[in-house]
Protein backbone atom coordinates (compact mmCIF):
# COMPACT_ATOMS: atom_id res chain seq x y z
CA UNK A 1 0.00 0.00 0.00
CA UNK A 2 3.35 2.58 0.95
CA UNK A 3 4.60 1.90 -2.25
CA UNK A 4 1.82 2.39 -4.38
CA UNK A 5 0.91 6.06 -2.58
CA UNK A 6 4.34 6.46 -3.87
CA UNK A 7 3.66 5.35 -7.18
CA UNK A 8 0.45 7.04 -7.68
CA UNK A 9 1.42 10.22 -5.97
CA UNK A 10 4.30 10.41 -8.72
CA UNK A 11 2.54 9.83 -11.12
CA UNK A 12 -0.04 12.53 -10.11
CA UNK A 13 2.51 15.08 -9.91
CA UNK A 14 4.27 14.19 -13.11
CA UNK A 15 0.86 14.54 -14.97
CA UNK A 16 -0.14 17.95 -13.29
CA UNK A 17 3.77 19.52 -13.94
CA UNK A 18 4.20 20.54 -10.21
CA UNK A 19 7.66 20.89 -9.43
CA UNK A 20 6.73 23.42 -6.17
CA UNK A 21 4.89 23.51 -3.11
CA UNK A 22 3.43 26.82 -4.12
CA UNK A 23 2.43 25.18 -7.56
CA UNK A 24 1.19 21.77 -5.51
CA UNK A 25 -0.97 24.06 -3.35
CA UNK A 26 -2.61 25.76 -6.51
CA UNK A 27 -2.99 22.34 -8.45
CA UNK A 28 -6.47 22.69 -7.69
CA UNK A 29 -6.62 18.41 -7.38
CA UNK A 30 -5.73 15.88 -4.73
CA UNK A 31 -1.98 15.00 -5.26
CA UNK A 32 -1.40 11.93 -3.14
CA UNK A 33 -3.48 9.03 -2.57
CA UNK A 34 -3.90 5.29 -3.60
CA UNK A 35 -4.61 3.83 -7.54
CA UNK A 36 -7.74 3.48 -8.52
CA UNK A 37 -7.09 -0.40 -8.06
CA UNK A 38 -5.80 -0.28 -4.40
CA UNK A 39 -8.52 2.24 -3.30
CA UNK A 40 -11.37 -0.20 -4.08
CA UNK A 41 -9.42 -2.70 -2.23
CA UNK A 42 -8.57 -0.82 0.84
CA UNK A 43 -12.43 0.56 0.95
CA UNK A 44 -13.48 -3.47 0.47
CA UNK A 45 -11.31 -4.41 3.35
CA UNK A 46 -13.41 -1.50 5.59
CA UNK A 47 -15.95 -2.99 4.82
CA UNK A 48 -15.03 -6.16 5.81
CA UNK A 49 -13.48 -4.78 9.20
CA UNK A 50 -16.58 -2.99 9.80
CA UNK A 51 -18.75 -5.71 9.43
CA UNK A 52 -16.46 -8.41 11.27
CA UNK A 53 -14.23 -6.37 13.93
CA UNK A 54 -15.16 -2.99 14.63
CA UNK A 55 -19.31 -3.26 14.88
CA UNK A 56 -19.19 -6.66 16.02
CA UNK A 57 -21.53 -7.41 19.47
CA UNK A 58 -18.34 -9.05 21.07
CA UNK A 59 -16.40 -6.21 20.87
CA UNK A 60 -19.19 -3.56 22.13
CA UNK A 61 -18.70 -3.39 25.57
CA UNK A 62 -14.61 -2.52 25.03
CA UNK A 63 -16.00 0.05 22.37
CA UNK A 64 -18.06 1.69 25.49
CA UNK A 65 -15.83 1.42 27.42
CA UNK A 66 -12.73 2.57 25.51
CA UNK A 67 -14.81 5.79 24.32
CA UNK A 68 -15.56 6.72 27.53
CA UNK A 69 -12.05 6.31 29.07
CA UNK A 70 -11.18 8.77 26.84
CA UNK A 71 -13.86 11.22 27.25
CA UNK A 72 -12.71 11.14 30.94
CA UNK A 73 -9.44 12.02 30.03
CA UNK A 74 -10.75 14.88 27.59
CA UNK A 75 -12.99 15.86 30.29
CA UNK A 76 -10.04 15.76 33.14
CA UNK A 77 -7.02 17.90 31.27
CA UNK A 78 -9.72 20.70 30.07
CA UNK A 79 -11.14 20.92 33.62
CA UNK A 80 -7.01 20.19 35.24
CA UNK A 81 -5.48 22.13 32.83
CA UNK A 82 -1.86 22.06 34.89
CA UNK A 83 -1.99 18.29 34.59
CA UNK A 84 -1.08 18.10 31.08
CA UNK A 85 1.90 17.51 30.45
CA UNK A 86 4.61 19.77 28.94
CA UNK A 87 5.19 20.54 25.21
CA UNK A 88 1.36 20.39 24.59
CA UNK A 89 0.00 23.15 24.83
CA UNK A 90 -1.08 24.86 21.23
CA UNK A 91 -1.79 28.49 21.52
CA UNK A 92 -4.73 30.28 23.95
CA UNK A 93 -7.78 30.24 24.25
CA UNK A 94 -10.36 27.15 24.57
CA UNK A 95 -9.55 26.19 20.85
CA UNK A 96 -5.32 25.82 21.11
CA UNK A 97 -6.10 23.96 24.39
CA UNK A 98 -8.83 21.10 23.14
CA UNK A 99 -6.43 20.63 20.15
CA UNK A 100 -3.68 20.41 22.71
CA UNK A 101 -5.20 17.80 24.68
CA UNK A 102 -6.96 16.03 21.28
CA UNK A 103 -3.69 15.84 20.30
CA UNK A 104 -1.96 14.35 23.74
CA UNK A 105 -4.90 11.77 23.76
CA UNK A 106 -4.89 10.25 20.57
CA UNK A 107 -1.00 9.47 20.87
CA UNK A 108 -1.67 7.34 24.05
CA UNK A 109 -1.21 3.63 23.55
CA UNK A 110 -4.26 1.60 25.09
CA UNK A 111 -2.02 0.78 28.44
CA UNK A 112 -1.19 4.67 28.92
CA UNK A 113 -4.55 5.75 28.51
CA UNK A 114 -5.90 3.09 30.65
CA UNK A 115 -2.91 3.76 32.97
CA UNK A 116 -3.46 7.40 33.01
CA UNK A 117 -7.39 6.73 33.92
CA UNK A 118 -6.85 4.66 37.06
CA UNK A 119 -3.89 7.11 38.46
CA UNK A 120 -6.54 10.66 37.73
CA UNK A 121 -9.60 9.31 37.61
CA UNK A 122 -10.14 6.07 38.85
CA UNK A 123 -11.11 2.10 37.51
CA UNK A 124 -11.79 0.94 33.75
CA UNK A 125 -14.14 -1.87 33.18
CA UNK A 126 -12.18 -3.70 30.80
CA UNK A 127 -12.69 -7.73 30.68
CA UNK A 128 -9.10 -9.48 31.53
CA UNK A 129 -8.43 -10.75 28.47
CA UNK A 130 -7.97 -6.97 27.07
Amino acid sequence: MVGDVLDETRRRVADAGVETIEEVRRAGQQLAGFSATIREEERGLKRHLYARLYDSPDLKPIRIEAQRIVGDLARFYRDNASALPGGWERGDGEEARSRGIADYIAGMTDRFAIARHEELIGPVNLPDRF
